[in-house]
Parts: C-alpha cells; sequence; structure tokens
C-alpha cells in the first residue's frame, strides 16, 4: 500500500501517470505506450501505442501538397486526377494548361470564348443563359472560382449554406 501511494522513492510518469519506482523511471519513459512520436506518414503527433498498434494508419492522410487537403494514402490518385482544385486542366477555347479552380474564370473571360459567343458566330457551344440574378450569379461564380465545382453543383453548395459562399465552400472543402 504504502509503495502504490505517493511514496519519495517513486514518480509519476509524465505520459501516462503511473507512479513508478525513481530508479526504473528511464526504462518506463523509454517504454511508455502513451508517450508521444510524430507518425512518419502524415506528421500527426500519435501515441506510440497507436502506432505500435497499428491505430492510426487506417485514418492517416497525407497532406496534398497542391491544396492541403489531408488524403488517404489508397485515396491520393483519385484525388489527384478528380478532387484536387489545382489539378491540372486546360480551356476548352484556347488549350492553355491551368489549375482547375482557375478554369471556370479563365474560360468566362477567355478571347477565344468571347469571339465563339459574338451573336454572329458559329459555335456549337451556346452562351449560358443567365437567371437575371447578378447577386446570385456572383456567388456562384465565386464558388466555382474557390472550388472548381461546375454551375449546377455550386447552386446547390450555396443552396444548402443558405446562399452563403464562404459556408459554401467551407462545406465543399469540408471545414
Amino acid at each position: 500500500k504504502h509503495q502504490e501511494s505517493r511514496c519519495a522513492s517513486r514518480t509519476e510518469c509524465p505520459y501516462c501517470g503511473l507512479q513508478i519506482r525513481i530508479k526504473g523511471i528511464f526504462n518506463h519513459l523509454k517504454e511508455c505506450g502513451d508517450r508521444k512520436t510524430k507518425c512518419k506518414i502524415c506528421g500527426d503527433t500519435i501515441t506510440v501505442r497507436d502506432e505500435v498498434e497499428g491505430k492510426h494508419v487506417p485514418n492517416c492522410g497525407r497532406k496534398c501538397p497542391k491544396c492541403g487537403e489531408k488524403v488517404l494514402p489508397k485515396d491520393q490518385a483519385e484525388h489527384d486526377e478528380h478532387h484536387c482544385p489545382y489539378r491540372p486542366s486546360r480551356c476548352r477555347w484556347c488549350n492553355k494548361s491551368l489549375p482547375y479552380v482557375q478554369k471556370y474564370n479563365h474560360e468566362k473571360n477567355c478571347a477565344l470564348n468571347r469571339h465563339n459567343n459574338r451573336p454572329d458566330a458559329k459555335s456549337n457551344t451556346p452562351a449560358t443563359p443567365s437567371n437575371n440574378d447578378p447577386v446570385q450569379d456572383k456567388k456562384v461564380d465565386q464558388v466555382m472560382g474557390m472550388t472548381g465545382v461546375t454551375k449546377a453543383q455550386a447552386k446547390a453548395l450555396l443552396a444548402r449554406a443558405n446562399g452563403n459562399v464562404t459556408r459554401a465552400i467551407n462545406n465543399h472543402f469540408g471545414q
């Protein structure tokens, strides 16, 4: 009983809180499962126990170097090709290479697009009709430009966010 209480020959482990004999504390500190370490994959701070038992790995993800989103290693290729807002894309009008997040605004203002959408131009791509709400159109444009989603997806994000652009963008990125 005396040895289990606050005996002067014992000290508390700063990681797990156990009372350890002073002469054994250094060995305990090296082996304590509650000791913190950095994950070698994602850099998160985790316990040694979680690292050894593999509990962290299924939820471990690296930050995408382009957008900063945390992505599981098994999903990295899918993210890079289809979901990263900074994935490579090309303007459908001038074929310029640019990040996907900039594509909508670029195409909207591309000189070749303006030429193709003139009333006298022979184009297979008609101009997009406006719903005559310039405030809503601007919000949709902002969401599309920041997230890289389609016009329909931007409208849906805005509807779920009650017209709040910041909330719509945060919802898209899961923040």
